[in-house]
């Protein structure tokens, strides 16, 4: 055999050595990715630990809906409006003319701590300590001031319009307690006792003025009238035929010991105001 045929024997031998070395090493990886261990399956504990940091779940909806429902600070304006309504508001202050008692109008709070357009009148002496009394209609009540009901349980009135009586020892002052929105006249002792009524008007009653002599109060009165007069005061609504009324505030004088009312003023004059010059 020649050195050329020699050569090309050993060359193809070679490269078919290294084609079933290539062979071999291709089926040895092949078996070993066959062969080598899956990673092991978590169980049933590590799956639950993993979802539980996933959003969407139950367990985490029910954390928000809890956080949720816990309370939260306030909100400046609801300190705010807790301040506004734990405001005491008086609506008139009165000093009996021997100066040792004083009589105030203060506006009701409700339990809610809104107002409801409910007025008390509390009496107290200038140098004792004691607790303010309530001058009301009906029975005497020993709350709070402030307090929208009553000792007995009744609720607030729109009492006011306090005066005191030339010798301290009376008080007149305005109450709808019979009907709400009309008031009358009464007069209680300012030592304490039932009030009493000294009108049964229809129409608006206001600013009671005791005359010196104690005999007489004077009022403004505007008959018939089914609101306050001002410029500030809702309208009525109209209602049923329409017609046109106009209504005068006059001066009208009532009797302290009969209760008789008798309006003295004319007709057509508006009276603004009433004082006496004691």
């Amino acid at each position: 055999m020649g050195f050329d045929m020699m050569a090309k024997l050993v060359a193809f031998k070679f490269r078919a050595g290294l084609m079933s070395a290539g062979v071999v090493l291709c089926v040895g990886s092949c078996l070993l990715a066959q062969e080598k261990p899956s990673a092991p399956k978590k169980d049933d504990a590590q799956e639950k630990a993993g979802t539980r940091g996933k959003t969407g779940t139950k367990q985490t909806v029910e954390a928000r809906l809890k956080a949720a429902e816990k309370p939260k600070g306030k909100t400046p304006i609801e300190d705010v409006e807790k301040t506004l309504f734990a405001t005491r508001r008086f609506e008139q202050t009165v000093i009996s003319p021997d100066g040792k008692r004083v009589a105030w109008v203060e506006t009701l709070i409700g339990r809610d701590g809104a107002t409801a357009g409910k007025t008390a009148i509390y009496v107290a002496d200038v140098e004792a300590k004691a607790t303010p009394r309530r001058l009301t209609v009906g029975a005497s009540a020993k709350g709070e001031a402030g307090a929208e009901r009553t000792s007995g349980g009744g609720v607030g009135h729109e009492e006011g319009a306090v005066a005191w009586s030339p010798d301290s020892k009376r008080i007149a002052f305005l109450s709808d307690a019979v009907k709400p929105g009309q008031r009358q006249l009464y007069v209680a002792s300012a030592t304490g006792g039932a009030a009493r009524k000294l009108t049964g008007v229809k129409g608006f009653l206001a600013a009671p003025a005791w005359a010196p002599d104690g005999k007489t109060i004077a009022v403004l009165f505007t008959e018939n009238a089914t609101r306050a007069s001002g410029p500030l005061v809702a309208e009525t609504p109209a209602t049923g035929e329409i017609k046109d009324a106009f209504y005068e505030q006059r001066l009208a004088v009532i009797d302290v010991a009969s209760g008789k009312l008798r309006q003295i003023s004319p007709a057509d004059t508006y009276i603004y105001a009433v004082s006496y010059t004691h």
